[in-house]
């Protein structure tokens, strides 16, 4: 388990990946690469945005299942359907963001309420099996990274 003060960490650095999606996505508007693909197997920069977006909520919804309920399943999510259901190629990085600007200090509130032993329940995910609610936090900071480092490397070839 981790200790409080790296959970504290943990969730500062949710609550400041919100700002860093936004400079990223102003300096892809800028530079006019929004639409770039360089992986055809991955989402366009534009694209990225509306996912994580869309992920915060149900990245909450995990957390709050397993800290209300003993031992939920969790249903896993289908990133590519969800692009299509949700028009990610067609949405706009800044209304993303302003979602992710509301959606993201839920989350990271329903993590600072938690109590030591809260922490420690768990969830059965149907895709990666039994997790806590310390790895479902520490999910939503290993999902940021990937997509901020994504976006850096894309923005920066």
């Amino acid at each position: 388990m981790l200790p409080m003060m790296h959970r504290k960490m943990l969730i500062d650095n949710l609550d400041g990946n919100v700002e860093l999606f936004s400079s990223l996505a102003q300096q892809a508007i800028e530079a006019g690469e929004l639409d770039r693909r360089p992986d055809p197997e991955r989402f366009s920069l534009r694209e990225i945005f509306a996912h994580v977006a869309d992920f915060d909520p149900i990245f909450l919804g995990r957390i709050v299942d397993a800290r209300d309920k003993d031992n939920p399943t969790l249903v896993g999510s289908d990133p590519g359907r969800m692009a299509i259901d949700n028009n990610y190629s067609h949405s706009v990085p800044n209304v993303a963001i302003d979602w992710l600007r509301a959606s993201r200090p839920e989350l990271t509130a329903a993590l600072r309420e938690l109590t030591d032993d809260e922490w420690s329940r768990t969830a059965d995910h149907k895709v990666f099996g039994p997790m806590t609610i310390e790895t479902l936090a520490i999910a939503v900071s290993i999902h940021d990274g990937y997509h901020l480092n994504q976006i850096l490397e894309w923005l920066k070839s």
